[in-house]
């Protein structure tokens, strides 16, 4: 500290001053950057919730008529476009799944039953279940769980 009480006085108010806004530069920084991951996580869970939504929207047919389990693969599977997209899988109730997507050479298990509706993140995954309705009737349930590796990046 004996450097500092040698400096002249005009040396130290620059250096205080240069302390004090590099200290309120960071802290800046640091909540951009908290602003950022929360605004961006929850416009991704937006985004899966509307994919989600879409697909469930377009299932009605394949979950309601019984032997169309092949066009109900073939709808999971446009889930290619979707480079995050882990897994997917269309449940006809509580424990009845129909159809399955697993992204090629990812390690995910199905669940073994249809998970609550709505979106979360477990695990370091988001994962969302939607209801796929025949007019006011729930017949079935859509599940997509996705990586959160846009967030990361």
């Amino acid at each position: 500290m004996n450097w500092f009480q040698n400096l002249p006085i005009k040396r130290k108010l620059m250096l205080l001053m240069l302390l004090s806004s590099t200290a309120a530069l960071v802290l800046a920084c640091a909540a951009f950057v908290a602003y950022e991951m929360a605004t961006f996580s929850g416009a991704m869970q937006r985004n899966m919730t509307t994919l989600a939504d879409v697909l469930a929207e377009s299932s009605t047919g394949v979950v309601s008529m019984p032997g169309f389990e092949d066009e109900a693969e073939k709808k999971l599977a446009a889930l290619k476009a979707e480079p995050h997209v882990l897994l997917a899988c269309l449940f006809k109730d509580a424990t009845n799944m129909l159809a399955g997507y697993v992204r090629s050479g990812v390690d995910q298990k199905f669940p073994a039953q249809s998970p609550l509706e709505g979106a979360r993140v477990v695990d370091g995954k988001l994962e969302v279940c939607r209801p796929v309705m025949l007019g006011e009737k729930k017949i079935g349930t859509l599940f997509v769980r996705s990586d959160m590796a846009e967030l990361n990046a």
